[in-house]
């Protein structure tokens, strides 16, 4: 006997049938995975939330400042790409000039429309703050602020605009003061399943994160719903949709086109 008869004593029917099942359970199961997975989906990385428990990030003043772009009177920014893709935008807001006539001397003075600005010094709500844009597919921002030395106020993420899971502010000398879940503020179709939505209806690719700035989500707690605005880069006669979804059962409660204002 040889010793492929023994490895497969099955005539090639059986085999064929054996194969036919197999393929046909593959087909079966398979959908039940991705449902399962899509169920499960996330936006937020548990990497991310748990890099964020104790961050206690600082601001760095000195690269800043070294590096920063001024584009108005009351703000300097700077934008920079880390080695990982990750897109860093800061600003300082200082808000602390005026306008006046006064020209009696040019020490500290800076002209704009034939006006004199001087600096009046720094402000109590004076600060820094940050977005960190992680690479696609990420949908995601996580945003900051920061005393003026250089210790972490605040610090939360931001999902199309909207605060989604723990936020935490600091004092000055980086004591946690409050921590607020905003998860718990809302219903049972959370904002996980609104982004699953927005990838059913074509707006946005979860896998690639394409379309990663083109909505963004509110809350209607009067209406008890959510308030979702998806703005195409490509759109033809109208800037986007608007949804409004049932936040505990997801039903849509309405669906129109956003149309451009005629000013």
């Amino acid at each position: 006997m040889k010793i492929k008869d023994c490895i497969f004593p099955l005539r090639s029917e059986q085999l064929n049938k054996i194969v036919t099942i197999f393929i046909t359970l593959i087909l079966m199961v398979l959908p039940l995975c991705l449902t399962a997975q899509k169920k499960h989906y996330r936006v937020v990385d548990t990497t991310t939330i748990k890099r964020m428990e104790n961050s206690k990030t600082k601001f760095d003043i000195e690269y800043f400042d070294k590096n920063k772009n001024i584009w108005t009177w009351d703000f300097h920014d700077l934008e920079f790409i880390k080695e990982d893709g990750t897109k860093i935008e800061q600003v300082k807001s200082i808000d602390n000039y005026f306008y006046e006539e006064d020209k009696d001397t040019t020490l500290g003075y800076k002209e704009r429309e034939n006006k004199i600005m001087r600096p009046l010094g720094i402000y109590d709500d004076s600060y820094y703050s940050e977005d960190e844009i992680p690479p696609l597919p990420k949908l995601y921002t996580i945003y900051r602020e920061f005393y003026l030395n250089s210790n972490l106020k605040k610090e939360g993420i931001l999902l199309g605009g909207m605060h989604v899971g723990i936020w935490r502010e600091y004092d000055e000398q980086e004591n946690l003061t409050k921590e607020t879940n905003w998860d718990e503020t809302y219903g049972k179709f959370d904002y996980n399943k609104v982004i699953l939505f927005l990838a059913k209806q074509g707006h946005i690719n979860i896998k690639t994160g394409k379309g990663r700035d083109e909505f963004t989500i509110g809350v209607d707690r009067e209406k008890h719903c959510w308030d979702v605005n998806v703005w195409p880069v490509k759109s033809n006669n109208y800037k986007g949709f608007e949804y409004l979804l049932d936040s505990d059962t997801g039903k849509v409660k309405k669906k129109g086109k956003i149309f451009p204002s005629e000013d």
